[in-house]
């Protein structure tokens, strides 16, 4: 028998919610029905760094207690004083804590952040933002570039991410892996990789990794060994199928696109994605040209990208550069280049081909390629980067126990999404959200149901209910988008296709909002929780808020010989209420007559309800005998505990872990000896 709880099940942790009592006494987990606003978000104290003579970059962050996405338009709600008062800082605010959620160049002045009715300002006498964690550990998410040959940076300004080479000797052009012209500017509070460096006067760079800095009067924060083992390994494209049909878009017109497979794209014009995946042979805007995801989409290229003077590649209106991939797989010197004064907000790869800016582009998010090179007056400013393995991702989503309140915590539901994230790196933002909520919902239901608030054909129903959206926010691209801008009353239904407004919370509807109150056919109550006791697992509202058990001892064991069992008395963890749903595991190793080979590990595992005696201290569980005592190999150790049913008295050392109702588990004890004996 397992001891599990829903919650290692279902989900990662407790769930940040609203709370009710219903009749009976039981909390009922909800999500918020009510659409967030910019008061439910919080401006963090923000850092600044010099990156320049004159120069300094003000990073600032923010923390949400909504369980979706708020959008606050730049304006007098979210705008910088001195002007302009947009200075590339988000619209959309994601649930959970963002320490550093983004930067922006100044001159060192009083910079002032309006978010709703709170405000920071920052200048040059502000706290220095700390170094990068990680040390020398490098994770594909933190690159703003990453290459598998080399970078070359000719007087660019580059604002958050690490910049990272990931091959050593592969340079084609003989040089360094990095080489940094005079005055290039980097994030000093970011991290260099790569196995040779050049850094030419007046180049900035924070910490440093590599075996070799070619140093002509630039600054480091440190220098430390280069690991080319561990350096992560590039994003990979699977195959792309483009079509043949060619899109065409001349000046002046607008066109809209919904995805699919084709040809040669060519715009002059604006073209609007309307979400999901597009298969292309080759993407060219030409000057001035236009091409924006109106919802989150996947652009995958089997040529080349190629973006004139002026043009524009991004996501319209408010998203995050997770909301448009894009993916390329030429391998020419030039598979993605945007020329002069363009801009592109996206997560770019071209593992296979050389990413190129000329001078004046200006591109958010994150850039990998097999080369990349950036010309003068490029502006570079990191956001959200590539996804790196799953492991990664949730070690990030810890949680300190200073953040942390007692019985509720309001960050959990976006960790939850954020999980969900970490095992769907392709997903856009949208996407992630939309699963973590269908993932709550359905984790909340199934503790209702072990809790006794639903019955089985309630839960079949909301469960149902939730799979089934699940299902249709798959084949409709437009619909977590839809979510992202709005679910006042949570039924996964967005609000601007919701003919039944305010739906009670854990409720079924159909795919226009309204309540389908047909319970679906339900085993019996009894046999569902005969079945969960039989998977061990246990869940109990009235454990909500307790601290881990405290260790329990055993007491005595003895030998029940006319009902052929053994009975185990243990010591209750003295820091647990009554109601509360408690696992009791032992581990014993049975050494007979002190011979070495004679040894016996059995793990054990009971629930509360199975004790057949407590007092207000101790718990006595009975173990079976499920072997046959009649039949003993003497010295095999496999046969115990029947090769004592006789009765003969024997030492074992026992040890015992409690795991409560919510999955919070004691040490093991330490191993006892104890002298197994008939019962009295």
């Amino acid at each position: 028998m397992r001891a599990m709880t829903v919650s290692t099940i279902v989900a990662l942790l407790m769930p940040a919610c609203a709370q009710r009592h219903d009749d009976v006494g039981i909390v009922v987990e909800t999500r918020a029905a009510t659409a967030p606003t910019v008061s439910s978000v919080n401006q963090l104290p923000g850092c600044v760094s010099k990156v320049g003579a004159t120069t300094w970059l003000a990073t600032f962050g923010y923390e949400s207690r909504a369980s979706r996405p708020v959008v606050v338009p730049v304006g007098t709600q979210n705008g910088f004083s001195p002007t302009p008062s947009g200075r590339g800082q988000p619209e959309r605010f994601d649930p959970g804590k963002h320490v550093s959620a983004f930067s922006v160049p100044f001159d060192g002045n009083a910079l002032t952040w309006t978010l709703g009715t709170a405000k920071t300002t920052l200048s040059s006498a502000s706290t220095t933002c700390a170094p990068p964690a990680g040390g020398a550990n490098p994770a594909l998410g933190a690159f703003v570039l990453y290459a598998r040959t080399m970078v070359r940076l000719d007087r660019p300004k580059i604002y958050g991410g690490d910049i990272g080479v990931a091959q050593v000797g592969q340079a084609t052009d003989g040089r360094d892996e990095l080489s940094l012209e005079p005055s290039t500017i980097t994030d000093r509070t970011r991290r260099a990789f790569a196995a040779t460096v050049d850094l030419r006067a007046g180049a900035t760079l924070g910490a440093v990794f590599t075996n070799r800095l070619d140093n002509g009067g630039g600054t480091t924060v440190s220098v430390a060994p280069f690991a080319a083992a561990a350096m992560p390994a590039l994003p990979t494209v699977a195959p792309i199928t483009a079509g043949t049909t060619a899109i065409s878009v001349a000046i002046g017109q607008t066109k809209t696109l919904g995805p699919g497979s084709y040809g040669l794209v060519h715009v002059d014009g604006t073209l609007t994605l309307t979400g999901g995946t597009y298969q292309l042979a080759r993407l060219e805007l030409g000057s001035g040209g236009r091409v924006e995801a109106s919802a989150s989409a996947k652009l995958r290229v089997a040529g080349a990208i190629s973006a004139g003077p002026g043009s524009h590649l991004r996501t319209n209106p408010v998203g995050l550069a997770r909301d448009l991939l894009i993916e390329v797989t030429g391998t020419g010197s030039q598979a993605v280049f945007f020329d002069a004064d363009s801009e592109v907000h996206a997560l770019v790869t071209a593992p296979l081909g050389q990413l190129v800016f000329h001078p004046r582009a200006h591109g958010t998010g994150a850039f990998v390629a097999r080369d990349i090179a950036v010309s003068p007056d490029v502006i570079l400013q990191y956001e959200g980067g590539f996804p790196g393995r799953a492991s990664d991702c949730l070690a990030a989503l810890q949680v300190s126990a200073s953040e942390t309140v007692p019985n509720q915590d309001p960050n959990d539901l976006p960790r939850m999404i954020a999980a969900t994230g970490c095992h769907a790196p392709d997903s856009t933002q949208c996407e992630v959200m939309f699963l973590g909520n269908v993932n709550f919902d359905q984790r909340a239901a199934a503790k209702q149901l072990v809790a006794d608030v639903f019955s089985p054909a309630q839960y079949l129903w909301l469960t149902r209910d939730r799979t089934r959206k699940r299902l249709l926010a798959r084949k409709d691209p437009t619909w977590a988008p839809a979510f992202c801008r709005g679910d006042a009353d949570g039924d996964l239904v967005p609000d601007d296709r919701d003919a039944c407004p305010g739906t009670p919370p854990l409720t079924a509807t159909d795919d226009r909002g309204c309540t389908n109150s047909t319970l679906p056919p339900g085993p019996d109550r009894q046999h569902v929780h005969d079945g969960l006791g039989k998977m061990g697992i246990l869940a109990s509202t009235t454990c909500d808020g307790v601290p881990t058990p405290s260790l329990s001892v055993v007491r005595d064991v003895c030998l029940d010989r006319p009902n052929l069992r053994y009975l185990f008395t243990l010591e209750k963890p003295g820091n647990q209420p009554d109601g509360c749903g408690l696992y009791y595991e032992m581990m014993t190793d049975v050494v007979e007559e002190f011979e070495p080979e004679e040894f016996f590990q059995a793990r054990l595992a009971f629930e509360k309800k199975e004790a057949i005696a407590q007092t207000a201290n101790t718990i006595t569980f009975a173990l079976p005998l499920v072997c046959d005592p009649s039949v003993e190999t003497k010295g095999d150790g496999r046969s115990w505990p029947c090769d004592e049913v006789d009765g003969d008295e024997f030492d074992a050392i026992v040890s015992v872990r409690v795991t409560n109702g919510n999955g919070l588990q004691s040490f093991w004890s330490g191993g006892r000896q104890m002298l197994f004996h008939l019962c009295r």
